[in-house]
């Protein structure tokens, strides 16, 4: 049982660290967005 449970746990974990990975991903792609059409001004 208690195996059982730190495996859920790793799980929950695993996907927290995969959602925040791809925000980050997406805030990078928009500021580097933001970059490319400042510098183009």
């Amino acid at each position: 049982m208690k195996r059982l449970e730190k495996e859920l746990q790793l799980g929950e974990s695993a996907k927290k660290t995969k959602i925040v990975e791809s925000v980050l991903l997406i805030f990078e792609n928009k500021d580097l967005k933001l970059s490319q059409h400042q510098s183009k001004e």
